[in-house]
Order: C-alpha cells, then sequence, then structure tokens
C-alpha cells in the first residue's frame, strides 16, 4: 500500500513538474517544434538524437534566466522520455529529441485526470458541438447527417493537422467551412468542406 502511495505521489510531483516545464516554454511562446529544430541543427550526426545537457542548454539559450530549465526538471523529462516505451534515450544520455513532443505537450497535464487529449479531439460529443456553431455549419451536419466513417475520417484529419502544427510551429485557422494552414511566411493552404 505504502508503494502504491509512493508511485502515485511521484508521478504527480513528475506531471506537476512537467507541466512547469510546459508553462515556461508557453509563457515566453516557445513551441516545442522550435526546439526540436535547435536540436536538429546541432544534432551533427543525424540519428537524432541530442544529449541531454545539450537540449538543456538549449532550452535555457531561448528561455529568459527566470525561466531557465533546472538539472530536477530535465531528470524528469528524461524519466518522462523512459516511460514512452520507445528508445527515448541511450544509455549514454542521448535523448530521442522528436520524442520531446510526448513529454512537452501542456495539453496531456490536468488537475485531476492524468491525460487530456488535443484540443480538437477532447470528447466525441463535445468535438462535433465546437462545429456545430450556426445552422448549417458543417458541425450541425457532422451532428445530425454525417455516416460513423465520416466522423472517423473527420477526426483523423484533425488529428493530423494537429500532428502539422506541432510538428511546423505553425497554427492552423479555421475558416466558417474550413481551415487556412500556413506553410511558411507567405504560402498557405486551404482545406474547405462541402457535401454532395
Amino acid at each position: 500500500m505504502d508503494e502504491t502511495f509512493s508511485s502515485s505521489r511521484t508521478s504527480e510531483i513528475s506531471e506537476r513538474i512537467l507541466l512547469n516545464v510546459c508553462s515556461k516554454l508557453q509563457r515566453n511562446n516557445i513551441k516545442v517544434a522550435a526546439l526540436i529544430m535547435k536540436c536538429e541543427e546541432v544534432d551533427h550526426n543525424g540519428d537524432g538524437f541530442v544529449h541531454y545537457k545539450d537540449i538543456r542548454e538549449l532550452m535555457n539559450s531561448i528561455l529568459p534566466f527566470k525561466d531557465w530549465i533546472t538539472e530536477r526538471e530535465m531528470v524528469h523529462i528524461c524519466s518522462a522520455l523512459k516511460s514512452t516505451g520507445e528508445t527515448s534515450i541511450k544509455d549514454n544520455g542521448g535523448v530521442a529529441y522528436i520524442r520531446l513532443f510526448d513529454v512537452l505537450d501542456e495539453s496531456k497535464y490536468g488537475k485531476n485526470s492524468r491525460i487530456r487529449y488535443e484540443r480538437w479531439m477532447d470528447d466525441d460529443d463535445l468535438e462535433i458541438e465546437k462545429w456545430a456553431t450556426q445552422k448549417g455549419s458543417l458541425g450541425e451536419w457532422l451532428k445530425r447527417a454525417a455516416c460513423p466513417a465520416e466522423i472517423k475520417n473527420f477526426k483523423k484529419l484533425i488529428s493530423r493537422l494537429e500532428d502539422y502544427e506541432r510538428s511546423s510551429g505553425m497554427n492552423c485557422s479555421r475558416t466558417p467551412d474550413g481551415f487556412i494552414i500556413p506553410m511558411g511566411p507567405d504560402l498557405k493552404a486551404s482545406v474547405q468542406f462541402y457535401t454532395s
């Protein structure tokens, strides 16, 4: 019983520390994608791994002094990476920096729940309600007329757009009938939904 309590308490503390790191990044408008791009610059052999001390140094180079990442916070980041179940940490301290998305996504940490979902993928009914803002809208159509396959594919598309946002560091913007997807400073793509 004491082990369960201790394990639960340790997990809670670790989650709080990771949320604090996420808050530091968010407060300073630093996206995890930008951090990963910095890691790619110092990944000279291109194996996808950078030493954890180098990652901490990179984070501290883009954060103001008051928000620097402590050694303790870095230990919790590495511990969370180990728990992802994939080869995220090498014995020599190398970190698979692309996996930072998995542990530094603030939406994963909540007050009472262990994991929260992506902002567009909260709950099936709530997700569709978000889109059902007016009569004749996409959300209303999804809620009232779409078949299960259309709803499933819509959710997959939204999930892929979120993956793109995380990896590119750019934010897609909603339009009344779709999305504008930035591809750089000047180039944009649009997705428009319509029914036949």
